[in-house]
């Protein structure tokens, strides 16, 4: 079946300009060639963009990004879009099938066709080939294991609108072959000719892709194809955690010029010792980068970065939606309602199930990195699901919630936003870990604090963690038990202790964010358990009456007690 039928039939609407009582003033040109003979050339760079809507908080969604792009290209007509990969999934749109449909009748899913259609939007043309915007591989295009996905994936890059770029990816088999699918590429943009190429994080084989864990040796092999080329500048789009992108540009001296990353979802700059810069924007495009590459007429190369600042530009209520945009947006939201809920119970991701009494904190650049009140609580809630075999403790990889934004107080929270928090089946399990590895998971929580790496969420347990501590055995001290009402109780190496986890960080289908410990799996009547119908059940029985959610003082952060009004800390 063509990628095509999954699209909804969305009409495009136009834009009529105000009456003018005389002829527009163009405005000042700041790409392109310039007086004294060097060129200039714009990028519009995002990354880990997962809601085609945007955030619930009004911040980010793809029809700001498309007027974003419309403002810069008045003044930058030959502006290169980027994207750093992870798009296709992990969104409600993406996973979504009715959970609640006892026959599994509904198998339908859109996989990421809403966000090819969307993103072949941006350039005001739906049915054009948009020569100027080209997109890294992300993990999560891979999220669907199936050999039969394939077919899928290869309409999917079909259909898209853009170039994608493969660089160091192996395919099996011919199975994806689309034409807009590239190794490496060369575009002239403004005058000058940039050399493009894509590195993707290694995940776990699937079987119809295999991926390099050797960034450097796939970047020099593409440099060097696009060297033979001659063009004026070359660029890396990456998918890749923040450390591997500054390693990539210390072993490979000159190029390339700059690198728009992706897979770290917190807007950062990162300079290389030569002077290199890697740009990265917020997931969902709530903050996204601009950049201008100059090209003097020696050859030199020099890169200014948003003017907004080093953090990235915001796209937030005050950026416009774009009509034509946005109106395809809420087609597919229509689609992923009756797909969803059926046409029996259209409207059912907005059943209020409670309020929130306090803010619910769940952006990822807080829950990726300290303790929160919704983490405490969600691990909480998953130690009372196996109460009755007396649990020590519990830990869930933050990735795994992605709600990706703060609910602030008296805020109704409807079956979307857990729906939202948990893209993911997040199954429990109750296994038996010796104290020695449960440090082990403590210290590589830690590991990549900065880039949001493999944080955890805790319960139950805690530790004191120094971000700033040079040696990386003292980032994560302290590592205690913290049993309800009780004193902080040191792990003790050699005890043996009761595990709540979810199925990501125990199951060989992952790559369960780098943890390697060692486990026993207890077999309990319980065990299997999802955490999302849990806390949808605990929602629903909340009612009138809400949720009050506290952060405990188990993961003290020593920044953050260096604060006036510090964050509780149960561990002395």
């Amino acid at each position: 079946m063509s990628i095509r039928l999954f699209l909804p039939l969305l009409a495009a609407g136009c834009l009529k300009a105000p009456a003018q009582t005389g002829p527009p003033t163009p405005p000042a040109l700041v790409c392109g060639e310039m007086a004294d003979g060097s060129h200039t050339f714009g990028v519009l760079h995002l990354n880990d963009v997962y809601r085609i809507e945007g955030l619930l908080d009004g911040r980010g969604g793809l029809a700001r990004v498309a007027t974003l792009r419309a403002e810069l290209e008045e003044t930058c007509p030959d502006l290169l879009l980027t994207h750093g990969g992870d798009l296709l999934s992990p969104s409600l749109l993406s996973k979504s099938t009715n959970d609640e449909d006892p026959d599994n009748k509904r198998k339908v899913r859109f996989y990421g066709a809403h966000m090819v259609d969307i993103l072949s939007r941006l350039d005001g043309d739906p049915s054009a080939f948009d020569p100027h915007m080209f997109v890294a591989i992300g993990n999560h295009e891979f999220d669907q294991s199936d050999a039969g996905f394939a077919p899928t994936l290869d309409r999917l890059f079909e259909a898209s609108g853009f170039t994608w770029l493969d660089t160091g990816l192996a395919w099996t088999d011919g199975a994806v072959a689309a034409d807009n699918l590239v190794d490496t590429h060369v575009v002239n943009i403004a005058g000058v000719d940039v050399g493009l190429f894509g590195v993707t994080i290694d995940k776990p084989k699937m079987p119809y892709v295999t991926t390099d864990p050797d960034y450097v040796s796939v970047a020099t092999a593409a440099i060097a194809a696009l060297e033979a080329q001659e063009p004026d500048v070359i660029l890396g789009i990456t998918h890749l955690d923040i450390s591997d992108d500054l390693a990539l540009l210390e072993a490979i001296p000159e190029h390339p010029h700059l690198i728009l990353g992706g897979h770290n979802h917190t807007a950062m700059t990162r300079t290389s010792s030569d002077g290199r810069l890697v740009l990265k924007g917020d997931a969902d495009a709530a903050r996204v980068r601009i950049a201008y590459v100059t090209v003097d007429k020696d050859g030199g190369v020099s890169v200014r970065t948003d003017v907004v600042g080093d953090d990235g530009t915001p796209l937030d209520p005050t950026t416009p939606k774009h009509p034509a945009v946005q109106g395809a947006v809420e087609g597919w939201l229509s689609a992923l309602d009756a797909l969803f809920c059926g046409v029996d119970q259209l409207g059912c991701l907005g059943e209020e199930l409670t309020v929130t009494n306090t803010t619910l904190v769940a952006e990822e650049l807080k829950i990726r990195r300290y303790e929160t009140n919704l983490g405490d609580w969600l691990l909480d809630e998953a130690l009372a699901v196996f109460a009755d075999h007396e649990p020590d403790l519990a830990f869930m990889n933050s990735g795994s919630l992605r709600l990706n934004q703060d609910i602030a107080a008296g805020t109704p929270i409807p079956r979307q936003v857990v729906e939202e928090l948990f893209p993911y089946s997040s199954p429990l399990h109750l296994i038996e870990v010796k104290g020695a590895d449960i440090l082990g998971v403590a210290a590589r929580s830690v590991e990549a604090w900065e880039g949001n790496g493999h944080w955890l969420q805790v319960g139950g347990w805690g530790f004191h963690h120094d971000p700033d501590a040079e040696d990386p055995a003292q980032r994560a001290t302290k590592v205690s038990l913290l049993p309800a009402g009780g004193d902080a109780v040191a792990i003790d190496p050699d005890k043996v202790y009761r595990v709540v986890v979810n199925d990501y960080l125990i199951s060989d289908r992952y790559d369960r964010d780098g943890y390697t410990f060692d486990f026993t799996k207890i077999d309990t009547p319980e065990d299997g358990t999802d955490l999302k119908q849990v806390v949808t059940g605990l929602l629903r029985d909340a009612g009138d009456a809400g949720i009050s959610l506290a952060v405990d003082g188990r993961i003290c952060n020593a920044q953050e007690a260096a604060k006036a009004d510090p964050p509780p800390c149960r561990i002395p």
